[in-house]
């Protein structure tokens, strides 16, 4: 233990006043031999994320052996040799390999002032492994899992950074720049405090109120965390999805009348079924058959058929002829799409090669112009798709129904007598379809595409403890938390 602390201290002592924080990986337990090497990556890839933050980091694997030669692998263990190690930022972690799927949970604490050893986030991702991965692929879903995870927790990090007097100016023991509130080391009673302080790379160049050496600020990561989430954002798009085509949207809207009219055979039997996908399956048979139902009835009971029985036509079966025909030509569409599209999205979330015709945002308008909810549907947001596919539907029905005319049969003079529209209400729903539409249209383009490895089972997170100074100068402190599952 004394080894590996020596030579942390040596790692840092050649720094100058400007220090960055030191982050390392403590240890991240397994339970076999594959999990060992998921466990592996994720530390690599970890501390390399974390350098590109402007963290100082520890070299990969050296904490771990030390702590597995000292038997020190239990919490409160691992936290007490950081403190004594000085480090700042501590990530700690267990991968399970379930046989099917991937178990791995990740902690970060904050060591250093404000934060004090406690955890400021943890999350459990489960990776499915029912496709075959090969070791780039491992690679990279580890690499993801600790990018997005950090990202997260630099939202809501933040580290002390002293000031110190040197020669009669101010510094900071980091190179910021900016304006901000210099908070007070201890409780201040007299006036000028708080200060604010405008700073050039550490250096306090001017400021209001009064400031003392021991005095601090409050260093925040967001910048770093919000570009490390969008390299990885774009980055894997660049990976998984063939370049956007105007041509790929174009077979698509070419394909839709057969795609949309084989749906009720096509999604369950070559898509959900073929694919394995059993919620997709049991999802579509609750939420499809009401449709399926009005699409029979509307073409058996068709204005032409009822008029050679010599019956009345109501509005239900007018507007019911309508919609049947355009959920065959169109509106089935956005539940072919969920079929095809969710197993090609999961081989896209684990990098599995390169997927033709999706993440096309002009598809994806499309999709959601011509089939309610398809967007959505396209892009993996199968609740939103549901929502969009029952509201639209339902308002592009009770339209069709009021400005559909009922026609009553004369046996006299063997004519039908036409009723008169609902403009009015068909208006009023028309008014209220397309406003929807419009919604639903914004709102798929502006999605993301579901690709992220995995799913979260479990989140916790403290965003920080909360600093601020009341009337009189007093620190005031509080905590908030997070807890999702």
């Amino acid at each position: 233990m004394k080894k590996i602390l020596l030579i942390i201290f040596l790692a840092g002592s050649w720094q100058s006043a400007f220090s960055a924080p030191i982050a390392a990986v403590a240890y991240i337990s397994h339970n076999s031999q594959r999990a060992q090497a998921v466990s592996l990556l994720i530390e690599q890839h970890a501390l390399a994320i974390l350098k590109s933050a402007a963290f100082d980091t520890i070299n990969p694997g050296m904490i771990s052996r030390e702590l597995e030669k000292n038997s020190c692998l239990e919490e409160t263990c691992i936290l007490r040799f950081a403190e004594n190690a000085n480090l700042d930022l501590v990530m700690t972690g267990k991968v399970e390999d379930r046989g099917s799927y991937m178990k791995i949970k990740l902690n970060f604490f904050g060591i250093s002032s404000p934060w004090n050893s406690r955890l400021i986030s943890s999350r459990t991702v489960t990776i499915p492994l029912s496709e075959p991965l090969t070791p780039r692929e491992f690679s990279l879903i580890c690499e993801e899992t600790a990018a997005f995870f950090i990202s997260d927790t630099l939202n809501l990090y933040k580290a002390k950074a002293i000031i110190f007097e040197k020669k009669g100016s101010f510094f900071t023991d980091s190179p910021l720049s900016g304006k901000f509130t210099i908070l007070p080391s201890e409780a201040k009673d007299e006036e000028g405090y708080p200060a604010e302080a405008e700073l050039e790379k550490g250096v306090i160049k001017s400021h209001t109120g009064i400031i003392k050496p021991g005095d601090y600020i409050l260093v925040q990561y967001t910048a770093e965390a919000e570009r490390i989430a969008l390299y990885y954002s774009e980055r894997k798009r660049e990976i998984v999805f063939q370049e956007s085509s105007f041509y790929d949207t174009l077979f698509i809207m070419l394909t839709t009348p057969v795609a949309s009219f084989t749906m009720p055979v096509a999604a369950p039997v070559f898509g959900y079924y073929t694919y394995g996908d059993w919620t997709g399956l049991g999802l579509w048979s609750i939420n499809a058959a009401p449709y399926l139902y009005m699409e029979v009835r509307g073409f058996l009971n068709s204005p032409e058929n009822l008029k050679e029985k010599k019956r009345d036509i109501s509005r239900d079966d007018a507007a019911m002829n309508v919609f049947a025909w355009y959920m065959a030509l169109a509106g089935g569409m956005s539940l072919f799409m969920d079929a095809y599209s969710h197993q090609y999205l999961q081989k896209s979330s684990l990098f599995i090669g390169r997927q033709n015709f999706l993440g096309n945002d002009l598809t994806a308008g499309y999709l959601a112009l011509v089939s309610n909810g398809g967007g959505h549907f396209y892009k993996g947001h199968r609740g939103w798709g549901y929502f969009y596919f029952h509201l639209n539907n339902a308002l592009l029905y009770m339209t069709l129904r009021e400005y559909s005319r009922p026609e009553t049969y004369n046996e006299i003079s063997g004519n039908y007598i036409k009723g008169d529209r609902n403009t009015e209400k068909a208006i009023l729903y028309g008014t209220a379809l397309a406003v929807c539409k419009v919604i639903e249209i914004t709102h798929t383009v502006l999605s993301g595409t579901e690709i992220s490895c995995g799913g979260v089972t479990e989140e916790y997170s403290i965003p920080e403890p909360f600093f601020s100074i009341d009337d009189r100068g007093d620190p005031v402190y509080g905590l908030c938390f997070r807890y999702q599952f």
